[in-house]
């Protein structure tokens, strides 16, 4: 464990007193190109360093003291859908491909004047531009970093970032497979992906609110709002034709008599006064709530019919 002296303290006072941040130009190329080569063991193209000194789209900051740069940090604002695989699922599947992250590509400062609060500043430098309102759609900052550098991890860890993932082999440096992390700060209200561990709280909230009297019911209307949202799923049955019937106009009331228990054939049964039951009132006469009133030998729904009596 690494023990700070009065004097470090001292110096650290000395050089954020003195210390400007500024911009990365286009005439800082070279000095970028000198800094990262000592610092990171990864080689970048030469593209690469004049995206990062001319390209408004990356935040290039430096830390300059005496004229000099001493620190910097890169870092690029871009959509989840620009994401490399690895790195897709960053944030929950609740946020749109067009949620932006902030990815930093590099963070580094001078040999001698590490431990002095420079990468801090320039850390928290980008978050507080991360925090305005033009940004609030940024949800996550994220970085790769190799698995054996545990200055960077623990510089890291004390920022409140938190290890996402393993990435095995991740890094090729100077022909060797080289393993490391993905380290990610969720900002702006976002927040990781579902563990099964958060499934599991989520269901278990969601059955505390169910009282057990009414836990058939829930059942009953999730199973019912399930199926009806997928209705239209189902293909639709073609639409039948029935022909058209034309029923012969028949005494639909000799019939009933006829089935009540009489032993006259039905020609006898049929009396003067009896009226013969239009067409239009045969569909009526099916209906198991009619019956035939003795008095007018018309239907009536006030009695029981006499077919569902001997049934």
């Amino acid at each position: 464990m690494c023990t700070r002296t009065k004097s470090d303290y001292r110096g650290r006072a000395e050089v954020k007193h003195e210390l400007k941040l500024r911009f990365l130009c286009h005439d800082d190329l070279d000095e970028v190109k000198k800094l990262c080569s000592a610092w990171f063991p990864v080689e970048y193209p030469d593209a690469w360093y004049k995206d990062i000194t001319s390209d408004k789209r990356f935040f290039s900051l430096a830390a300059v003291l005496e004229n000099r740069i001493v620190g910097l940090i890169v870092a690029e604002v871009k959509t989840r859908a620009r994401c490399h695989r690895e790195d897709v699922n960053i944030l929950s599947a609740t946020f749109p491909s067009s949620t932006q992250v902030t990815y930093i590509l590099s963070l580094g400062v001078v040999k001698e004047y590490r431990r002095r609060g420079i990468a801090s500043a320039l850390l928290s430098n980008l978050l507080t531009h991360l925090g305005t309102s033009e940004r609030s759609n940024v949800k996550a900052t994220y970085l790769h970093v190799l698995a054996s550098n545990t200055t960077a991890i623990r510089f890291y860890e004390r920022h409140n970032f938190r290890r996402h993932e393993y990435l095995p082999n991740y890094y090729a440096i100077k022909g060797h497979a080289k393993d490391g992390f993905s380290y990610v700060l969720y900002i702006n209200g976002g927040q990781p992906p579902w563990s099964f561990i958060d499934y599991m709280k989520q269901f278990g909230s969601y059955l505390s609110r169910i009282q057990p009297c009414t836990l058939p019911q829930a059942v009953a209307r999730h199973t019912r709002n399930f199926f009806t949202s997928r209705r239209s799923w189902l293909p639709s049955l073609p639409s039948v034709n029935l022909p058209n019937m034309n029923l012969p106009n028949v005494n639909i009331l000799t019939r009933i008599r006829g089935q009540s228990g009489s032993s006259a054939p039905s020609s006898s049964v049929q009396s003067p006064s009896m009226q013969v039951v239009p067409s239009s009132e045969v569909a009526v006469a099916s209906l198991p709530s009619s019956t035939v009133s003795p008095s007018s030998g018309r239907f009536t729904s006030n009695q029981v019919h006499p077919l569902s009596t001997q049934q």
